[in-house]
């Protein structure tokens, strides 16, 4: 997730538990980055982002984070851990896909 134009880009990220997320600061304009779990309501870690300073983080549990930046209170994103290697965002009209799903019945969750 990066830091571009005083906003988080892209504004969802999806990965898998136990996988590394990285935060980038793109632009040369400091940001902090708070993580709150939205489970519980706790804060992660907030830290200070600058340039050239990537901080990465393993996510370990399922679930919904909230991201935001405290220096720019409109700067507002979502990271959301699965335990499913079948994850697919879909476009603004609607389409997805997803690849290597191997044959059979699925019951799928939006």
């Amino acid at each position: 997730m990066d830091q571009i134009a005083i906003a988080f880009v892209p504004q969802l990220v999806v990965a898998r538990a136990g996988q590394l997320v990285e935060f980038l600061n793109g632009e040369d304009v400091p940001h902090t980055v708070r993580v709150v779990e939205r489970a519980n309501d706790s804060t992660l870690f907030n830290i200070v982002s600058l340039m050239g300073q990537p901080y990465a983080y393993t996510f370990e549990r399922t679930g919904g984070y909230a991201v935001s930046c405290d220096i720019h209170p409109g700067m507002v994103g979502f990271v959301l851990i699965v335990s499913t290697p079948y994850v697919a965002i879909a476009e603004d009209n609607g389409d997805f896909s997803m690849s290597d799903v191997p044959p059979g019945s699925y019951v799928l969750k939006v």
